[in-house]
């Protein structure tokens, strides 16, 4: 087994079941085979079959339903429904907290990335890249046009920009389809967490 000790000024330690207690100078709590808290902070819990159904951050809860092991929505300060097509993520919808609800459809590469994000209007809205390792860098496009600097943006289309933006961080999936923590960095697949800055998961 592959145990790494320390990256840059960063150390790991491990329990005796190969979980790391200590990961890149962060607290990390395990339940079984399960990583259940992290720094006190960020904690999170898991059904009867493993599944992640809830994580708690800074006193917001998000609430995960899966149906045959599959995540068709989460519940929070927002609501997600996510739409599939043979087991394939598809589409989304967005609920805000005021019961507004608009629709988007997911764009893939090759390796299964999420590429891209249309609106209604089938209009390309949001653009991710990422590097080998996952690292994610968005781009935010007006009606099909990227704005190459901020001061050329038109006042009507402040709060346009200002939507795509939130949809782009709402949503969850990214790299090779894997759903991104924010409060942690971390990407979960369901099984494992993934960290870009390592290129590695933090388990085996």
């Amino acid at each position: 087994r592959d145990y790494l000790m320390q990256y840059r000024d960063e150390r790991f330690r491990y329990n005796s079941f190969s979980f790391p207690f200590l990961y890149r100078n962060h607290s990390f709590s395990w339940i079984y085979n399960k990583l259940s808290c992290i720094d006190n902070i960020v904690e999170y819990t898991y059904d009867i079959d493993g599944y992640r159904d809830g994580k708690i951050f800074k006193d917001r809860k998000i609430t995960f339903k899966y149906e045959k092991g599959i995540l068709v929505s989460q519940e929070g300060e927002y609501t997600l429904t996510f739409n599939y097509y043979n087991d394939i993520l598809k589409s989304f919808t967005y609920q805000k907290s005021n019961n507004e609800i608009s629709h988007y459809t997911y764009a893939r590469n090759c390796f299964g990335d999420i590429s891209g994000i249309y609106d209604e209007n089938n209009d390309l809205i949001v653009k991710y890249y990422y590097d080998y390792y996952g690292n994610c860098a968005c781009e935010i496009l007006i009606v099909g046009n990227k704005y190459e600097n901020i001061d050329d943006l038109l006042d009507t289309d402040i709060e346009l920009l200002k939507s795509r933006v939130e949809i782009a961080n709402v949503n969850p999936y990214r790299y090779r389809g894997y759903y991104y923590d924010e409060e942690s960095g971390l990407y979960y697949n369901n099984e494992k967490f993934y960290d870009t800055e390592l290129g590695r998961f933090i388990t085996d």
